[in-house]
């Protein structure tokens, strides 16, 4: 098995963000590392 990083988004209408839970998982089974956020979804990109 080879290192692994799982990725769920839920949006939220009401307010145009969405909550984003990350995981990383190795290849021996272990959490290696977790992250919530929040995602503006409003928010522009200088490009």
């Amino acid at each position: 098995m080879e290192d692994t990083t799982l990725l769920y988004v839920q949006p939220n209408a009401e307010d145009s963000s969405a909550i984003a839970f990350s995981i990383s998982i190795s290849a021996d089974g272990r959490i290696e590392n977790s992250k919530l956020l929040t995602l503006d979804l409003n928010k522009q990109d200088d490009c």
